[in-house]
């Protein structure tokens, strides 16, 4: 764990939720009688919602116990009550600052983070997998990009972005330079403090390193090459301007061939743009 990133989090401002999501999320938990797929459904499509959910979750269950990491699960441990108070208590977050607006917004983190997640869940159901918290590793495996984007105002983000495009380089190799630690630590140290399943932890501090996952290295490769399908395929944005390359020990362990490629580029393509529409 980065001794940096958790004094940066004593202090740091933490993010809030996609207004029309937030505003979504408040009317369907006051709905009677709700389907609760239906709100799992709407309540994953944000990565902060997502994230607070699940500590909420992890928080009331005994220490030791599995973590939850799946959103059904958070809201049978929660309680439609507790949900409700909940959801009320979370701020949004309309934008970035100016300077980093130019490069990045909150919609298009937010578009990346659904996009992924939903690619996760593609590739692992594709090789035969069944993982209930496949998507949610992928939704918030970039949430401590997102702490760094929201604290710009206290970390030299834009000249961090500027000096990467100059360069031709990805952001994460130099964050540790230019901040004292990356955003996969970030996250990492966050989820631990807030008891999130280990397999969340991993694909976020490891996903632009599979082979470093010790216990959850299939789920972190899932989600590396659905990152990686993501960028190149520009569906929404998380700060970078270049495509990261493939590990080729994720592409070894999945074994991902061309064809499967090509289908999980439309079936991603596809599923996320008909979830998208349930937002506009």
């Amino acid at each position: 764990m980065s001794q940096k990133a958790v004094e940066f989090l004593k202090s740091c401002k933490m993010p809030g939720a996609l207004p029309s999501l937030l505003k979504k999320a408040n009317a369907i938990v006051n709905e009677p009688n709700i389907p609760q797929a239906r709100m799992s459904r709407l309540l994953t499509s944000d990565p902060v919602i997502t994230a607070k959910i699940l500590r909420s979750a992890n928080s009331a269950i005994n220490r030791g116990k599995t973590a939850i990491g799946e959103m059904s699960m958070a809201l049978t441990t929660l309680g439609l009550r507790q949900m409700r108070v909940l959801i009320k208590a979370i701020d949004s977050t309309e934008t970035f600052t100016d300077e980093v607006n130019e490069y990045i917004t909150i919609e298009d983190f937010w578009r990346r983070s659904v996009a992924v997640g939903t690619c996760s869940r593609i590739i692992d159901r594709l090789l035969g997998g069944n993982s209930d918290e496949i998507f949610t590793a992928g939704l918030l495996h970039d949430f401590g990009r997102l702490l760094i984007l929201l604290n710009s105002d206290t970390l030299p983000v834009v000249k961090l972005i500027e000096e990467c495009r100059s360069s031709s380089e990805l952001i994460y190799k130099h964050e540790r330079k230019m901040l004292g630690f990356n955003h996969m630590e970030l996250a990492d140290s966050l989820f631990e403090e807030w008891n999130l399943p280990l397999v969340v932890r991993e694909c976020a501090a490891f996903h632009h390193s599979p082979v470093l996952a010790v216990r959850n290295r299939y789920e972190t490769a899932v989600v590396h090459i659905a990152d990686v399908i993501c960028s190149a395929m520009e569906i929404g944005k998380n700060g970078d301007s270049f495509v990261p390359l493939y590990d080729e020990n994720a592409r070894r362990l999945l074994n991902l061939s061309s064809d499967q490629l090509d289908y999980i580029c439309e079936e991603t393509s596809h599923q996320v743009e008909e979830r998208f529409k349930l937002f506009e």
